[in-house]
Order: C-alpha cells, then sequence, then structure tokens
C-alpha cells in the first residue's frame, strides 16, 4: 500500500535504514526487509537499504 500511494506521487525510491546489525532488533529488521523488497518490486520502486 505505502509503495502504490509513492508511485502515485511520483516517488520512487525509499530507504530502509537498518540499525546495528548484531543487535536485538534483528529478527524484525529482517521481517521489515522481507516486506520491502517484493513491495518495491512489484510497484517498480527502487529501494536502498542504509546499514
Amino acid at each position: 500500500m505505502h509503495f502504490q500511494w509513492m508511485r502515485d506521487n511520483n516517488i520512487d525510491t525509499a530507504a530502509l535504514q537498518r540499525f546495528d546489525p548484531t543487535g536485538g532488533e534483528g529478527p524484525i529488521r529482517d521481517a521489515v526487509t522481507a516486506h520491502v523488497r517484493p513491495a518495491a518490486e512489484a510497484t517498480g520502486s527502487r529501494r536502498a537499504a542504509v546499514t
């Protein structure tokens, strides 16, 4: 839904901030990333992971 809204509003890139890869948020971060990738690809958006 968010990537569809972005496409509708001519926003073609999203950045996903990833903090401390060894921290306790690892499983949540990985789950979010797993959702972001296919959603971005489905709408033709570009994405960047900032680590």
